[in-house]
């Protein structure tokens, strides 16, 4: 499974070059002959005086808002490939917060925690433990109640 890399908000893909971190947050970068410097903060990355933002997106993560949710928005949690439910860490009503833990999948013999990805209160959850799930699949909902 590859995370995808978006570079201002557009996904990339990987050039072949050798990276090594030379201080922190500070790398050198060789590629096709050429040599550079690339500075991190954050969420951004400096190249002499051209400056990115990048993100990546961790396919076991989430799909949906990545903040707070407004009175009535809902985020919807999906299987990034098919797998099996391990465990159901919350269940219907449960407030949670943000990076909290609220299923184990097990995939391709490994298996995930899938966190939240906003403060909310569950309004669904579609599975329970020993289901298989495909990709795609609705697995659970959190929103807010009006």
């Amino acid at each position: 499974m590859k995370n995808v890399v978006r570079i201002d908000g557009n996904a990339v893909e990987p050039i072949d070059a050798d990276i090594v971190e030379t201080e922190p947050n500070v790398y050198s970068v060789v590629t096709a002959g050429a040599s550079f410097e690339a500075r991190l903060t954050g969420d951004e990355i400096a190249i002499g005086a051209a400056r990115v933002r990048f993100e990546i997106e961790d396919l076991r993560q989430w799909k949906g808002a990545r903040h707070a949710l407004g009175a009535h928005e809902r985020a919807s949690l999906t299987a990034a490939m098919p797998g099996k439910i391990v465990r159901v860490l919350v269940g219907v009503g449960d407030e949670v917060s943000g990076g909290q833990g609220l299923i184990v999948i097990e995939a391709m013999k490994m298996q995930n925690e899938l966190k939240s990805p906003c403060a909310g209160r569950v309004t669904s959850i579609e599975v329970k433990a020993n289901d298989s799930v495909t990709a795609g699949q609705l697995l659970a909902t959190i929103g807010q109640e009006p």
